[in-house]
């Protein structure tokens, strides 16, 4: 009998299974893909909080193995088919990989992307989808219970300036790292890809999103060069083609977006916007929610 493929759960516009769907892609993992939908609240019912307790994505389920952070994801693909090799500094990539899972993403987006009053609506959104899901499933209180806890936590951080700031100083101390590594070698651990390249990826990506690209990438010649290769590979397009067009992004978002509108402020706001607004409220939602 053949062997069940790993089952990937994930929101194709979200920040953090982007990290693990293209390590995925690069070590050439056969998988079976499951969209959840996050911002509507999908990922809070009771069989997915089973499978993935954060209520979140990404969740690789591999057998009786279940693995819900993007970090862990991202060492299996790579133990499943080692990318570089041994022609890889394997000591920088285990250092790299933990300091760049430490960086908080989806506070960088949220913090500039400048859409705090629809990630409040949002999280309110999905704080009640937790008490209604809890009052059903009285065996998952316990459980709901932090992760309400959780959302309420993220509702005020992007408005914290010291929070912001020290995020993206953060920030700009891997970049700074990998501007310095980039001088001698093709990719961060050698002159082969691996897996420090896929984790960093989705880091880069987030950048020009918020409009920040002229501040941290343009100065620093040698990951401007490195961040155009790595556009440029197929697994790129294939991970990111979505949410670097805002007209697939805007098709995935808005039938979660009906389903959460139900306040008059959010529809009078999206009503009186353009259809180019609209897509980017949408796109406010999506970075300033998604892990």
């Amino acid at each position: 009998m053949a062997a069940t493929l790993p089952t990937f759960y994930t929101y194709p516009l979200a920040f953090n299974p982007a990290k693990a769907k293209l390590a995925l892609e690069e070590c050439n993992i056969k998988y079976v893909e499951k969209k959840i939908d996050i911002l509507s609240g999908q990922s809070l019912e009771p069989w997915y909080i089973k499978l993935n307790p954060s209520g979140w994505a990404p969740t690789l389920v591999v057998g009786e193995n279940i693995l819900c952070e993007s970090a862990e994801i991202v060492k299996w693909a790579d133990s499943q088919s080692p990318l570089g090799g041994d022609k890889v500094d394997r000591d920088f990539i285990d250092e790299w990989v933990g300091k760049v899972d430490a960086w908080n993403g989806n506070l960088f987006a949220a913090a500039f992307g400048g859409a705090a009053g629809v990630l409040k609506f949002s999280a309110e959104h999905k704080i009640k989808v937790a008490q209604a899901q809890a009052k059903k499933n009285p065996d998952l209180a316990e459980v709901y219970q932090k992760k309400i806890e959780s959302i309420k936590t993220t509702i005020d951080e992007p408005t914290d300036k010291a929070k912001a700031e020290a995020n993206k100083s953060q920030l700009v101390t891997l970049l700074d790292e990998a501007e310095s590594r980039l001088a001698s070698s093709s990719f961060l651990a050698g002159e082969e890809y691996s897996i420090a390249d896929v984790i960093f990826t989705p880091c880069l990506q987030r950048i020009p999103q918020v409009k920040l690209d002229k501040e941290l990438i343009e100065p620093r010649a040698n990951i401007k060069k490195y961040w155009a290769s790595l556009k440029k590979r197929p697994s790129y397009k294939k991970v990111f083609g979505v949410q670097d067009s805002p007209i697939s992004a805007v098709g995935i978002a808005l039938p979660a977006l009906a389903k959460v509108c139900t306040r008059s402020t959010l529809r009078t706001e999206l009503d009186h916007e353009s259809a180019s607004q609209n897509g980017k409220i949408i796109s406010a939602v999506i970075l300033n929610n998604l892990p």
